[in-house]
């Protein structure tokens, strides 16, 4: 039974300068007309069975649809069981939320918001290519609370090129006064693929530096961090994203999205990168790469990886088990209350321990 389901939107109004996934620039009404023909077309083919416990809307840009077609998209969505759906989350840009849009998304049941805010920078912003000011963010998210949305999710980036300890000071301290219910703080890793990364730009490394800062001063915020650059108040983890964490089958719709299913065998899914008439490729992965991704997904939570109830998690540590136990020696990972996680000093190394893992 497949609990989990990502729809990927790829449409933007503007590229940013840092993003690699697939999205493409909206030019006309027409193409967004013809991906949600290929989305009827794919729903109605046979699907898994689910009993969905989330949905996420990802782009790409989902709320660049405008109130038409975007409750298109909605109606289409209901033709799969929401009954059991807890969390029904949306990404959206600041300078495209609007009252109008944001009742429609409560009309439909998406009741958690990811705001796409980057940074409270407005030099900055422009300097990314994003569209939207700091007043925007500001506006939009009090909106969207006015509109009795209770939870609420800020996407943010450090290690922007230029960007100063100053910087996340500003961006902790607007934090701080909006209380968002959920922090994605992500540091920015330059793929080729990218506009910045075709051109070559040299980002400064304060990685660490400022992680230490950003995770020290939300702590102290009361912010409870429950995965490596995830935060929440009021316990509202990404349930979703928990999915990914824990080794849960998750289920694909749309173009350029990826899928998971570990039932009969481990396969990796995935739609081809085209707006329209899209198709899906199934590859088949080894033993050996489906117990590593346990344990590059599972070792991200900060608790780690419950060994009780974490789909083959057991049998993952058992077929690495001289590689973990070599990093438990040199203090980078620990077994405790039945979970296999990183120490303090293994989070800020998890990359090198899963190159050591997987050599």
């Amino acid at each position: 039974m497949i609990e989990h389901l990502y729809v990927h939107i790829p449409f933007c109004d503007h590229i940013c300068f840092y993003c690699d996934f697939f999205k493409i620039k909206k030019s006309r009404n027409e193409m967004v007309d013809e991906y949600l023909l290929s989305l009827e077309a794919e729903i109605s083919q046979p699907q898994p069975r689910f009993n969905l416990k989330t949905i996420y809307l990802g782009g790409g840009t989902p709320n660049s649809l405008d109130d038409s077609q975007l409750e298109k998209l909605l109606q289409l969505l209901q033709k799969i069981d929401q009954t059991a759906v807890v969390e029904y989350t949306i990404e959206l840009n600041p300078e495209r939320i609007m009252k109008s849009q944001l009742q429609l998304l409560k009309k439909y049941h998406v009741n958690r918001l990811s705001i796409g805010v980057q940074t409270f920078s407005d030099q900055l912003l422009k300097k990314i290519n994003r569209h939207h000011s700091v007043a925007d963010i500001v506006t939009s998210y009090n909106l969207a609370r006015r509109e009795g949305f209770n939870n609420i999710s800020f996407d943010l980036i450090y290690n922007l090129f230029d960007q100063t300890t100053a910087d996340i000071e500003q961006d902790l301290i607007m934090v701080k006064q909006l209380q968002p219910d959920h922090i994605s703080w992500y540091s920015l890793i330059l793929k080729e693929n990218s506009y910045w990364g075709k051109t070559k730009v040299k980002l400064p490394d304060y990685d660490i530096a400022f992680d230490e800062i950003i995770n020290a001063a939300l702590k102290k915020m009361g912010c409870v961090r429950y995965e490596i650059s995830n935060y929440t108040n009021n316990n509202k983890k990404s349930q979703h994203n928990l999915g990914y964490w824990t080794n849960k089958s998750f289920w694909l719709l749309g173009p350029g999205a990826a899928g998971f299913i570990n039932d009969d065998g481990y396969y990796l899914l995935e739609n081809s990168r085209k707006y329209a008439n899209w198709t899906q490729q199934k590859t088949e992965i080894s033993l050996a790469d489906y117990y590593f991704q346990i344990l590059m997904m599972g070792l991200r939570i900060l608790e780690g990886i419950n060994l009780g109830t974490v789909k083959d998690a057991q049998a993952a540590v058992n077929y690495y088990e001289a590689k973990i136990t070599a990093e438990v020696a040199k203090n980078n990972l620990v077994f405790e209350n039945n979970h296999l996680r990183c120490t303090k000093q293994g989070l800020n190394i998890l990359n090198d321990i899963l190159v050591n893992i997987m050599e």
